[in-house]
């Protein structure tokens, strides 16, 4: 746990219909989608979650203070106090897919090269 982790922002989902207006799309649309998980845990999503357990106390567990970090990660690491092999475990999360148009014309010509846009005259 000393190592820490690269930024993440787990949080992303909700904020990309922001995003998209801040950077000049219209028509946003945004749609969620629950994902519910119950026991037994596919091996998957199991390595997921317990990657998720790790990153929230290496990230300073905001709302769970220090000293109980050590239960949290006894709750979704293998062990007795494993949440993930009891048969009342159950995972909800919220999934966002958001769209947008782009109508502004481009600044400079794109040509297309086997499906991949080129912007001639971009600095790169």
């Amino acid at each position: 746990m000393n190592e820490g982790f690269a930024f993440e922002d787990s949080w992303v989902g909700s904020k990309l219909a922001g995003y998209l207006r801040a950077a000049g799309y219209e028509e946003i649309e945004e749609r969620s989608y629950r994902i519910v998980r119950r026991y037994p845990v596919p091996e998957d999503f199991r390595f997921y979650l317990e990657g998720i357990a790790e990153w929230f106390v290496c990230e300073g567990a905001p709302l769970l203070e220090t000293e109980y970090h050590k239960q949290w990660l006894q709750q979704f690491l293998n062990g007795e106090l494993c949440v993930l092999d009891k048969d009342t475990f159950v995972s909800e999360e919220t999934e966002f897919v958001v769209t947008g148009v782009w109508k502004k014309s481009p600044p400079t010509a794109i040509r297309y090269i086997d499906r991949f846009a080129v912007c001639e005259n971009a600095l790169v």
